[in-house]
C-alpha cells in the first residue's frame, strides 16, 4: 500500500496531505469490501471502526458486539465459524489502518 502511494505521488507536492488522502481512501475501500464479504451492516461497521479509534480493543469485543454487525441471521454453528473470521479481520484492518499510523 505505502509503495503504491510512493509511485503514484513523488511528484514534488505535498507529501503529507497526500498521504493522509491516500491513507483515507483506502481506509475506505477496505471497509466497504469487508462490509460486502462478510454482510455486514457498513454503519455499524463505521460506528465500531471510530470507537477503536478511540481506544476500544478488538480483543476486548465480544462475539454479540460482532453478531450486532452482521445483516443475516446466524445459528450457533455458523456464529462459531463467521463472528472469528470477523474478529481476525477486525483486528487486522485495526492493526493496518489504526495501529499503523499512530
Amino acid at each position: 500500500m505505502v509503495e503504491d502511494f510512493i509511485e503514484k505521488n513523488m511528484h514534488g507536492l505535498s507529501q503529507s496531505d497526500q498521504f493522509d488522502d491516500f491513507v483515507e481512501k483506502e481506509k475506505q475501500n477496505e471497509m466497504t469490501k469487508f462490509a460486502e464479504v462478510e454482510k455486514l451492516d457498513s454503519v455499524k461497521l463505521k460506528e465500531m471502526i471510530t470507537n477503536i479509534e478511540h481506544g476500544l480493543s478488538v480483543d476486548n469485543l465480544k462475539s454479540d458486539d460482532l453478531a450486532k454487525l452482521t445483516t443475516e441471521k446466524m445459528t450457533f454453528r455458523t456464529r462459531r465459524t463467521i463472528l472469528p473470521r470477523i474478529a481476525e479481520k477486525l483486528k487486522s484492518f485495526a492493526e493496518t489502518f489504526i495501529d499503523g499510523f499512530h
